[in-house]
């Protein structure tokens, strides 16, 4: 039987596939900051101003496919999650889900992708299952409250912002590189609303080491 937080997992873990399966393709034009409102921009060119150091210790699965292939991995994770016994209150704190984009997915058939949680400190984990530190000098950190779908939106509108003068002069001066992660900051993202879902876009600008 499933531990209450196992099944909260579940619950985010379920939604950020379909928040990745419903990125744009390579085939699509690229999405505009059109759709996003004033509020959210302004939020974005405050976080450019407070670009920061980030250290984001994870337990990931990594994979090369596409966005069409995160639910099955998301199951996957779940299921290894569960057979190590990660899921029985060994966390020092609740986990939080998240998942990385580690290449620009933009004009290729497969890019390597990962699904995971976020958690404190370092985890003893097995094959398939790593632990990962993802640690970037330079990063922006936007909060989003509202739908997964709009965080493509969220992410070029960063860029665009960076590249406009909307950022420091060492910031502009480097461009949002590779993996960007988003953590999903309610306990189980079915039981809220979509447009008043919680999430934070972490963009490294400059490069990860």
């Amino acid at each position: 039987m499933k531990t209450p937080r196992a099944i909260s997992l579940i619950g985010a873990l379920a939604v950020a596939s379909v928040v990745l399966a419903a990125r744009p393709s390579a085939q699509q034009p690229p999405p505009t900051t059109a759709g996003l409102p004033a509020a959210q921009l302004k939020v974005i060119k405050t976080a450019l101003g407070k670009a920061g150091a980030v250290t984001i210790n994870a337990v990931m699965m990594e994979f090369t496919g596409t966005f069409d292939d995160l639910p099955a991995r998301f199951e996957a994770f779940q299921k290894e999650f569960d057979s190590q016994g990660l899921n029985k209150g060994k966390m020092a704190a609740r986990p939080v889900g998240i998942y990385a984009v580690y290449e620009d997915p933009r004009g290729k058939s497969s890019y390597r992708l990962g699904v995971g949680l976020q958690v404190q400190g370092k985890q003893t984990v097995k094959d398939p299952l790593k632990t990962e530190t993802f640690t970037a000098p330079r990063a922006v950190r936007v909060p989003h409250s509202g739908s997964y779908k709009q965080l493509q939106n969220v992410h070029d509108a960063i860029a665009e912002q960076a590249k406009g003068g909307g950022a420091p002069k060492t910031l502009a001066a480097t461009s949002p590189s590779f993996p960007s992660i988003v953590r999903l900051l309610d306990n189980d993202p079915r039981k809220v609303p979509d447009n008043r879902r919680r999430a934070e876009l972490i963009v490294p600008f400059g490069g990860t080491k």
